[in-house]
């Protein structure tokens, strides 16, 4: 085998290991953002938890409606049956709410749930309900939060919170790499480097 040719194939195979690694870093970073939400969820259902005890039977019919239209008008156009819901049993004399999710009649429990990017949907919506009810200032500040939702998904998510920002009377502040967020969003900002320096630019 001649050198170059003996060259060539070594440099194609430490491109393929470099892709490899790339790829990598790309999943492990999205696995520590699926955890992070998942941790972010389990807290934000302890909080809803504690308002559910407070509501209503048309008040948890209201939160389930709401979540619902979520998923539907971002994931509808590729499942045509989705429903999250209550399920709701006594334990130790007290009324036990957990979260369930219907996709195209398969019901499981949100930690067994239908991938990542719904989990992120759900709970989105959650901390909105969350924050509204507790009467806090309708700020929602998130880093990456939609890094799960793949990008079929993302022009329609960006249309949701369009009309959630606007029907719920909140403010969205999203930090994302994802760029089919901003299409939708009323104020957009870029981050970058400047001499060293972080320089934000409206556009």
């Amino acid at each position: 085998m001649e050198f170059d040719e003996l060259k060539r194939i070594v440099d194609r195979q430490s491109g393929k290991l470099d892709e490899l690694k790339g790829r990598k870093k790309d999943i492990e970073k999205e696995i520590d953002s699926l955890l992070s939400e998942q941790v972010l969820l389990q807290e934000t259902h302890e909080v809803l938890k504690l308002l559910l005890d407070r509501m209503s039977h048309d008040n948890v019919e209201q939160i389930e409606g709401l979540v619902t239209f979520g998923l539907k008008s971002i994931f509808g156009h590729v499942y045509s049956d989705i429903k999250f819901f209550f399920h709701k049993s006594v334990k130790r004399d007290q009324l036990h709410y957990e979260p369930m999710l219907s996709v195209d009649g398969i019901e499981a429990s949100l930690d067994d749930s239908f991938g990542g990017g719904m989990l992120c949907v759900i709970s989105f919506i959650l901390r909105i309900i969350v924050v509204t009810n507790l009467g806090l200032y309708p700020l929602i500040v998130g880093d990456e939060i939609f890094s799960g939702v793949s990008e079929e998904f993302q022009k329609p998510c960006s249309e949701f919170l369009k009309v959630m920002a606007e029907r719920m009377n909140c403010d969205f502040l999203l930090v994302t790499h994802q760029e089919q967020f901003s299409e939708n969003a009323h104020t957009r900002y870029k981050c970058g480097k400047s001499s060293n320096k972080l320089s934000i630019k409206k556009f």
